[in-house]
C-alpha cells in the first residue's frame, strides 16, 4: 500500500502520516520503500515482526476500547460520527 492510499483510507494527510510511519519503521513494525516504477510513491509493508504480533495488537486495541466502556454498538456509532466529521471537513475545504 502506498502512503497516499493509507492516507485516503484513514482520512489523514501525508504530513500527518509520515512522522508516524517513520517512528513505526524505527520500531520495526513496517518498511517504507520507494516504488521502482515511480520514485515519488512510497510503499508501506508490514514486517514479519508486525505480522507475528497481529493478535497482540488486536488485543491491545480491544483493551483500549474496553477501557472507554464502549460496547460494540457505541464504538460503531462513535466511529460513524468521526467519519461523518472527516467527510464534512473534507467537503468544506
Amino acid at each position: 500500500m502506498t502512503i497516499n492510499q493509507l492516507g485516503e483510507k484513514l482520512g489523514l494527510g501525508t504530513g500527518t502520516l509520515t512522522p508516524l510511519l517513520k517512528r513505526m519503521e524505527a520500531a520495526g513494525w513496517l518498511t517504507r520503500t520507494r516504488s521502482k516504477q515511480d520514485e515519488r510513491r512510497v510503499i508501506i509493508d508490514l514486517t514479519e515482526y508486525a505480522k507475528q504480533n497481529q493478535a497482540a495488537i488486536l488485543t491491545a486495541t480491544s483493551d483500549c476500547i474496553s477501557q472507554l466502556n464502549f460496547n460494540l454498538t457505541d464504538y460503531k456509532n462513535a466511529m460513524a460520527a468521526v467519519t461523518d466529521i472527516q467527510q464534512r471537513l473534507t467537503q468544506a475545504e
